[in-house]
This record gives structure tokens, C-alpha cells and sequence, in this order.
């Protein structure tokens, strides 16, 4: 449960830009979806593919699923159990086709079920695109030459706060035991930067890097460490 005025505005924002981004690539408006993208970007380093999309050929699972990419979570949910129905009745699992058909709706229903997946499935996707209409870099990193910065501070590279002398203690820890990256530092730099009344251990939960039980042992390592 999200109580800080810090988290809530986080969320409360992500969720306007996530229905903005999805608006827009209903609506096939690239220039709205490189807007909303951009931002997204920089508030979730952590979930974009590395490496070129030149030639990726990502595919786009609200088509697969067959439902309109506007719709909210839980009728998302209400949807993708509506589609494992109808295969199980019409298609039964008998046969290695219809069971690697079923294998790949289960899969599809887990990216687009979860909010942090489905939004990486996404930007990835959209990403894609934009590259293909030569409005962002082959990398699929946005602010190229001549594109407006977005309203916020822009993000420092993660390998470079890697680098920091001034790193929170947690993060260092959850770096060194491999919870974290460059992407997620830089994702809850970004976000603790921008939204001054999160804390960092919010930002760790909302995200999903560890749980609670995971975190406060983390804590515990941190303040036994520091008492020898």
C-alpha cells in the first residue's frame, strides 16, 4: 500500500503517461507515442531491451491476444481468462500444435497481466516502430539531435552512478548481491530526483526489485555490518 505523497504522485503520473502511450498507439499517432514514450524512458530505464531494434521484429501481443491496447488491468485479466477458456473448449491440448498454442497465450496473459511487463512489452514494441520510422537512433534511446528534452532532470547513465562516492548504502549492497544494474540505479535516481517526497525504499518495492521480507533483511545485514 502506497502512502507517501512522493509514491502516490509517481504512480498517479506513470499511469497518465501509460494511458497517453496507449491512446496514442491505438490511434497510430507516432509522434504522441514518441512523446509519452520518451518519458516513460526516463522514469523506467530498467525495463528497455539493450542493443539495436534495427532489425528486431518484437511482437506486438495485444494483436495475438486479440484485445484493444486502451484496455484497464483488471479487465485485462478478465480478458486473457476469457481467451485460455475459449482455447481450452475449442482446441482442447491434444496435439504438440495446440499445446505450444496454449503455451504461448499463457505466456502472452503473463506479460500483459503484470503492469511492469506489460508496460516493458510496450516500450520495447513502440520502440520498434519509432525506429523503423526513423524517429529515434537505431539504439531506441529517444532526445535525439534536435527533439525537445522532456520536463524533467534529465538521468545521469547508470554505469556512471555506479561510479558515485556518495551511492546509499542499500543500493551499493543490492548491487553487490546483484538485485540491481546501471538500468535500475538509474531508473530510482531518476525517480527519487524527480519526486522529492519518495523514499527510497518505496521506490525499491513499487518496482519490484525485492520484496519486503528481502528488503528489511537487507537492512538487517546493513545495520549488523555497521555495528562491527
Amino acid at each position: 500500500m502506497l502512502t507517501d505523497m512522493g509514491a502516490k504522485r509517481l504512480e498517479v503520473e506513470c499511469q497518465i503517461l501509460c494511458a497517453a502511450l496507449r491512446q496514442s498507439w491505438s490511434s497510430q499517432d507516432l509522434r504522441g507515442v514518441l512523446t509519452a514514450a520518451g518519458q516513460l524512458a526516463e522514469f523506467f530505464p530498467d525495463l528497455l531491451r539493450s542493443g539495436s531494434l534495427k532489425n528486431s521484429d518484437l511482437p506486438d501481443l495485444y494483436e495475438f491476444l486479440g484485445v484493444d491496447k486502451k484496455v484497464g488491468p483488471n479487465k485485462m485479466k478478465a480478458l486473457f481468462r476469457l481467451q485460455r477458456k475459449r482455447h481450452l473448449m475449442t482446441k482442447k491440448l491434444h496435439g504438440r500444435e495446440n499445446r505450444l498454442a496454449y503455451y504461448e497465450l499463457l505466456d502472452c496473459g503473463l506479460v500483459l497481466k503484470h503492469p511492469r511487463l506489460r508496460l516493458s512489452h510496450d516500450l520495447n514494441v513502440l520502440r520498434q516502430a519509432l525506429v523503423k520510422h526513423n524517429l529515434i537512433p537505431d539504439d531506441g534511446s529517444f532526445n535525439a539531435p534536435g527533439q525537445a528534452m522532456p520536463h524533467h532532470a534529465a538521468p545521469q547513465s547508470g554505469q556512471d552512478l555506479l561510479n558515485m562516492p556518495g551511492l546509499p548504502p542499500l543500493v551499493r549492497l543490492m548491487v553487490d548481491n546483484r538485485f540491481l544494474g546501471p538500468s535500475e540505479v538509474q531508473a530510482l535516481h531518476f525517480q527519487l530526483t524527480n519526486f522529492k517526497k519518495l523514499t527510497l525504499e518505496e521506490a525499491i518495492l513499487q518496482a519490484g526489485y525485492v520484496d519486503g521480507v528481502t528488503l528489511q533483511a537487507l537492512k538487517a545485514h546493513l545495520g549488523t555490518s555497521a555495528g562491527i
